[in-house]
């Protein structure tokens, strides 16, 4: 296999765990559906021979566990009684502890530097549109189920990606990406929102199922990329973190400004990737001609230009009219989905 010299040998993608275990790619999802493996990583491959450009990612132990599941069938015990036996294990113990050690290593640095510092990171902004609309709606035990679905998926998604809490306003919320050794942060603030969006809607389709309504659901993003000197509040039950400067009010006004479950983020970020992260992600903007409108990929526009003078919104974002953005695009080259989910799609299990 063609490697780049930074893979990471601490995982296997799920091609080579097929191979190395001998299970079928449908066994694979039906493991992780019962939660006795842990869910991939879905990110780039890091094999560039292969055809795919994301695959699913497993720590190494999963051959073990997957050997474990061979071993107690053998002994004649039920798939209920391991299903059982392994998911708690799998709850407990935490089937990826490198996440949360990562996360609790960074808060830790942090900690240890006198507040303010300053620090290098990304900042997702995400809220939820139509929220007031919804919230009127919606019985209140019902709009607080609502908003706890989102949450929960929403937690998941950004430990994967080492997203730090920092605060939550209204119904909105903010994390951030600390900068590790190397410049992974800023691509994990992208695939977490690409993956944010694709879980909403399935919480979307949950929700209309649940309620019978023609509601959509979305969840607008807006990322950013800065250094900023980085404070805790303390009186809070938990530890959050505040930034001051342009940077996270960049972001949570590019939030306000998108639509539909759009990802919006700054030419500053996409030109802080490397040469190769850059081409792995497709970024553009959607122009408008009368009725008609365009994709155009790989460039940027000033806010000002995005929105027509006689749009009610444009005197709502005259302070960042300048500001060169861009959309992350969720959509690959060939049109189809990316599908990050790890268990519904091929892409979990060699895309």
């Amino acid at each position: 296999m063609n490697k780049p010299d930074n893979a990471d040998t601490s995982l296997i993608t799920s091609k080579e765990l097929l191979k190395k275990t001998g299970i079928s790619r449908a066994t694979l999802n039906n493991y992780i559906k019962d939660g006795i493996i842990p869910r991939p990583l879905v990110r780039a491959a890091d094999d560039l021979n292969l055809r795919v450009k994301r695959i699913g990612y497993f720590p190494q132990d999963v051959i073990n566990r997957i050997e474990k599941i061979r071993r107690m069938k053998r002994e004649g015990v039920s798939m209920e009684s391991i299903i059982k036996e392994l998911s708690e294990h799998t709850t407990k113990s935490d089937s990826r502890p490198e996440l949360l050690s990562h996360r609790e290593k960074i808060i830790s640095e942090l900690m240890k530097q006198r507040m303010p510092s300053l620090v290098s990171f990304c900042v997702l902004v995400a809220g939820l549109q139509d929220s007031s609309r919804i919230c009127a709606e919606l019985p209140p035990e019902e709009y607080f189920d609502l908003i706890r679905d989102i949450w929960k998926c929403m937690n998941q998604i950004f430990e994967k990606y080492y997203g730090t809490y920092g605060k939550q306003v209204g119904d909105g919320i903010v994390y951030y990406f600390f900068k590790d050794n190397d410049n992974s942060y800023i691509v994990n603030s992208i695939y977490c929102a690409i993956e944010l969006r694709q879980k909403i809607k399935e919480l979307d389709l949950e929700w209309k199922i649940r309620k019978g309504w023609l509601n959509d659901l979305y969840l607008n993003i807006g990322i950013n990329e800065g250094q900023e000197f980085f404070g805790t509040i303390s009186s809070a039950p938990n530890i959050e973190f505040t930034a001051l400067g342009d940077s996270v009010n960049h972001a949570g006004r590019l939030s306000d400004l998108a639509r539909y479950g759009a990802i919006l983020t700054t030419k500053n970020l996409i030109n802080r990737l490397s040469t190769g992260d850059r081409k792995k992600i497709r970024f553009g903007i959607r122009l408008k001609d009368h009725d008609r409108e365009a994709l155009v990929e790989n460039i940027f526009s000033r806010v000002m230009d995005m929105l027509p003078l006689d749009d009610a919104k444009y005197s709502r974002f005259n302070d960042i009219a300048t500001l060169a953005v861009t959309e992350i695009l969720i959509t690959s080259p060939r049109g189809e989905l990316d599908t990050l989910t790890g268990i519904s799609s091929n892409a979990a299990c060699d895309a």
